[in-house]
């Protein structure tokens, strides 16, 4: 294994480009909608397309780490992901905006699962501190880049800010050359669910091909039952290559660990939530401000606030999982910081004071950050650590899915109301929901160990 600290620098590079490339988007959502006449509604969805392709393409590349190094993908794929940000600064119409981002998002997948993986293969059961640590990079990515998107759109307008921008996104490349250059794995594992071919179902297979290749030997009377026999046959060897392929697409996806473990569905559900929350606080945040009357060079500020808030939030749930884990595991902590970043949320019509939105950014960034740790490690948590590479990308798909879901609706409650404060309601009636649905997580548990 390379050398664990620069396993964890690695994902902290990444995560400091990825996080920090999203939040300047908010910097730029006003302008680039204005110029390619579009609403924000549909600017949003395509901004949270952007990054719910990088989490969402975790089967995929789950797959492709089993045959290359978390290495050779990230590289490539900071490559395609830099070079799709900086097509973007070159079109005119919203619908090739949406296809660049979503080159550019598919590329920048293949660095953000490996950087993940890379830190829990290097660390075993006790990676929740570094991979903390190394998730980290991303607050301070919110913290900087938005700000220095600021200044470069004052100076280039907002293509020239995305070129560059595009162009700093390439450090991800030399990030990825800190991972392991040996591949991490080569299989999913079993699971009891899965049916397995024994000599016995061969055996009884051969004898049911045979006794339909005997049937040559009857009369002419009997061709008939031949060929219907032959058909019967093939049709049984066509259904049972199917059932085959099908069961080794199934362990291959790990689907299986749904059946074994039917409690993650509840941290699945969650992770989704989180996703609407996330990606629609964070493109908005900055048009929440100037709809309240504030400039946008003062309203960038609270990226700075919320940066050191996602900061600290993203190291919290390792510091409390270390400190009591089993007063804090993850779901705890999802459930307390939902709780944090719910209240700023459903209270934002109240603040007509700058002050006072910085104090609901440093609130939301904390809880956003805790909950961008916590919401892979509640699935995670559910199953053996042998299975933590299998079950971390449903909770990427499901957290992109929610971030699809999440830049839509915020984006056209905003639309069709006029009124930020209505959108951020809704974003925090989702965190609400999410904590409740943690809670129903607690008690079908305790009604399982009950029973057992």
């Amino acid at each position: 294994m390379a050398n664990k600290f620069l396993v964890v620098l690695g994902c902290w590079l990444i995560q400091f480009l990825e996080v920090g490339t999203i939040k300047s988007f908010a910097v730029l959502l006003g302008h680039i909608v204005r110029d390619l006449e579009s609403t924000t509604g549909r600017l949003g969805m395509y901004i949270g397309l952007y990054h719910a392709v990088t989490i969402m393409s975790g089967i995929v590349v789950k797959a492709l780490l089993n045959r290359y190094s978390p290495r050779s993908l990230s590289m490539l794929g900071g490559l395609i992901g830099s070079l799709g940000l900086m097509i973007c600064s070159e079109v005119t119409k919203p619908i090739y905006f949406a296809v660049c981002l979503f080159i550019s998002g598919l590329g920048f997948s293949m660095a953000v699962l490996p950087s993940m993986v890379s830190v829990m293969y290097a660390f075993g059961d006790k990676y929740m501190l570094p991979f903390s640590v190394g998730l980290m990079g991303g607050g301070m990515g919110m913290m900087i880049l938005p700000l220095l998107t600021q200044k470069l759109l004052e100076a280039y307008t907002w293509q020239g800010a995305l070129l560059i921008l595009g162009a700093i996104n390439l450090h991800v490349v030399v990030s990825g050359a800190l991972f392991e250059k040996a591949i991490l794995q080569k299989e999913s594992p079993p699971y009891q669910s899965d049916l397995q071919e024994t000599p016995q179902t061969r055996d009884a297979s051969y004898e049911q091909d045979s006794s339909t290749s005997d049937l040559h030997r009857v009369g002419n009377g009997d061709r008939v039952q031949h060929h219907a026999s032959q058909s019967d046959s093939w049709l049984f060897r066509c259904s049972r290559r199917t059932v085959e392929l099908f069961r080794a697409a199934r362990q291959g996806a790990g689907m299986g660990v749904f059946s074994e473990y039917p409690i993650i569905m509840y941290a699945l559900l969650a992770a989704y939530l989180h996703g609407v929350s996330y990606i629609g606080w964070t493109v908005f945040v900055i048009s929440n401000a100037e709809a309240k009357g504030f400039d946008e060079s003062i309203a960038v500020f609270l990226s700075l606030v919320a940066g050191i808030g996602n900061i600290i939030g993203r190291l919290m749930p390792g510091l409390l999982n270390y400190l009591n884990k089993d007063m804090f595991p993850s779901r705890n902590s999802f459930i307390l910081f939902g709780i944090i970043g719910a209240l700023p949320l459903c209270l934002n019509g109240i603040a007509s004071r700058f002050s006072t939105l910085c104090v609901f950014a440093t609130l939301n960034g904390l809880a956003l950050g805790a909950k961008t740790i916590v919401k892979n490690t509640t699935v995670v948590d559910v199953v053996p650590p042998s299975l933590s590479s299998t079950v971390l990308p449903f909770a990427m798909i499901c957290s992109g899915l929610g971030e699809i879901t999440g830049g839509w609706m915020t984006g056209r409650i905003f639309d069709l109301t006029g009124s930020m404060d209505t959108s951020f309601l809704f974003l925090g009636c989702v965190d609400i929901f999410s904590v409740v649905v943690l809670l129903l997580s607690l008690l079908h548990g305790k009604i399982h160990h009950l029973r057992s």
